[in-house]
């Protein structure tokens, strides 16, 4: 691996373009890094740690996973020490979850009157209608009793 390759993989933690600052590369070169099958084994390497365990940051399966366990109730309410996850903290792993796989995306669809396109005006302005332009407004500076009206 490069030197660039493995700054990389060390700065990512999820994020792409912190990633991409940290090892001094565009955004574009860092999407392209992570398609290169050494810098995914170099990532998936470093998810665990010398002890072959999992590393402390969860990947987005895993915080998947949990969410669901504790929303169907699976895990012990720590608060209460109770065989049950009460109600709203299995509400909240429900949302984070929807959230993830964007269940709750609005689609919105933006039209002109009546459903058509919308229509957007263009105005070309060539270079003589410019110096024209120019001339009016130096000559109302100049002459600012004369009242030019075009």
């Amino acid at each position: 691996m490069t030197e660039t390759e493995t700054k990389f993989v060390e700065a990512f933690a999820g994020d792409v373009g912190a990633a991409a600052l940290a090892a001094g590369i565009s955004t574009d070169e860092a999407s392209a890094l992570l398609k290169r099958v050494v810098v995914q084994d170099a990532m998936r390497a470093r998810e665990l740690d010398a002890s072959g365990k999992k590393s402390l940051i969860a990947t987005a399966t895993e915080r998947k996973e949990f969410w669901t366990e504790v929303m169907r109730g699976g895990l012990v309410d720590t608060k209460t020490l109770t065989g049950e996850v009460d109600i709203a903290t299995r509400l909240k792993a429900s949302e984070l979850l929807g959230k993830s796989e964007c269940d709750f995306s609005e689609k919105r669809i933006h039209t002109g009157p009546d459903g058509g396109p919308i229509l957007s005006l263009q105005a070309t302005v060539n270079s003589v209608d410019l110096a024209d332009r120019a001339r009016l407004i130096m000559a109302k500076r100049v002459l600012p009793e004369l009242d030019f009206v075009q």
